[in-house]
C-alpha cells in the first residue's frame, strides 16, 4: 500500500463494532461484498469460515494453523488461507486464519461478516482506529511531537505491544492498579468481582449480558462503575489520573480476565468499542500510542 490510507467505519447506528467494508472475486469471478471487523485485541487476521467455499482456490492454503485463543485463555484450531481483497480503494493480499465452528453469526447477527482485520493488519500497515473521526486511516501521529496539553488521555502501548503483543491502559480501582485490555472486538468493557471488590460505588443494573468469544457464551452481570485511567500529563513523565463511570459485564468465576506470566501482571478488565466511541479514542499502531480527542 504506497499511498494514504482512509477508509471510514460503517455506521454505529447500524452495528456495534468498528467494522469496513470490503470486497474479493469468487471463484466464478463475481465480486463479493461484505465487511471486516477491525479488532485491536485480535493478534491475527481471523476469516469467517463460511465464506470458504466462494474462494478462489489459489486462496486456500491449509499447510500453515494456529490456535486461535479468547480472553480466557480457551482455544480453537485454526487454518491458514490467503485473501486479495479491497478496503478502501486499496488492495491488499493477507494471511487469515479460519476455524472450523467459529459462527461469526452468533456474535454479529445479521450482518455479513467475510472475518476480523487484527493487529497484525494494523501494525504492517501503520493504521489508527480513529473513533472520533470514525475511520481507519494512516497514522498521522509522531508520540515525540505530540503537544500533550492538547490531549485529554494519552497512553503509551510500548510496554502492551513488548508484554502482551496487545494495546493496553492503566486502570485504577480501589487504590489498586491493573492492566486494562483495549478491545474494539468487544461491544462492552468487562471485568470480574474480585478486581470490583466491595466497593459501594460498583452499582447493579438488575441487568445480564452474554458475554460472547470464540470459546462460546456466558452469561454476567451488568454494573455500573466509577474507575480511573493513569494518563501522561502535559510532559513526558507527568502521570494524571482520569475520572470515569461506565457499564461493565461482571464475571464472577475468574479473579483476573487473563492469567499473566511470572514477570508479566494479568489483564483485570477490558475497555471495549462503545466507551472507545463515547470518549473518541484513537488507536494508533503506528506511533504506538492511544489517545483521545484534543480538550
Amino acid at each position: 500500500m504506497g499511498t494514504k490510507f482512509d477508509c471510514p467505519l460503517l455506521d454505529f447506528g447500524i452495528v456495534e463494532y468498528p467494522m469496513v467494508m470490503a470486497s474479493f472475486v469468487s471463484k466464478s469471478g463475481r465480486t463479493v461484498g461484505g465487511a471486516f471487523m477491525v479488532d485491536t485485541a485480535s493478534r491475527h487476521n481471523v476469516m469467517n469460515e463460511a465464506i470458504l467455499g466462494i474462494l478462489q482456490d489459489n486462496c486456500l492454503h491449509y499447510d500453515g494453523r494456529m490456535t486461535l485463543t479468547s480472553f480466557s485463555g480457551e482455544g480453537i484450531q485454526a487454518k491458514e488461507v490467503h485473501l486479495d481483497f479491497c478496503v478502501g480503494g486499496c488492495q491488499f493480499s493477507e494471511r487469515f486464519y479460519a476455524a472450523q465452528g467459529l459462527s461469526f453469526d452468533s456474535v454479529f447477527g445479521e450482518h455479513v461478516v467475510l472475518g476480523i482485520l487484527g493487529i497484525e493488519f494494523l501494525v504492517k500497515y501503520g493504521l489508527a482506529l480513529d473513533f472520533e473521526n470514525r475511520s481507519l486511516h494512516s497514522s498521522s501521529i509522531i508520540e515525540e511531537k505530540m503537544e500533550l496539553s492538547e490531549y485529554s488521555f494519552v497512553f503509551p502501548q510500548e510496554y502492551g505491544f513488548s508484554k502482551y503483543g496487545l494495546p493496553v491502559v492503566g486502570m485504577v480501582k480501589n487504590g489498586k492498579e491493573y492492566v486494562c485490555l483495549v478491545d474494539s472486538g468487544s461491544n462492552l468493557n468487562t471485568t470480574t468481582k474480585y478486581v470490583l471488590g466491595n466497593d459501594i460505588t460498583n452499582r447493579h443494573t438488575g441487568l445480564k449480558s452474554s458475554l460472547t468469544s470464540v470459546a462460546g457464551t456466558k452469561m454476567t452481570d451488568l454494573m455500573n462503575v466509577d474507575f480511573d485511567l493513569l494518563s501522561i500529563g502535559n510532559k513526558i513523565g507527568e502521570i494524571k489520573v482520569k475520572n470515569y463511570s461506565a457499564e461493565f459485564q461482571v464475571m464472577g468465576n475468574s479473579k483476573y480476565i487473563l492469567e499473566g506470566a511470572s514477570n508479566i501482571p494479568p489483564v483485570s478488565a477490558i475497555i471495549g468499542a462503545g466507551f472507545l466511541l463515547e470518549h473518541k479514542w484513537v488507536v494508533d499502531f503506528a506511533s504506538g500510542v492511544v489517545y483521545s480527542a484534543k480538550n
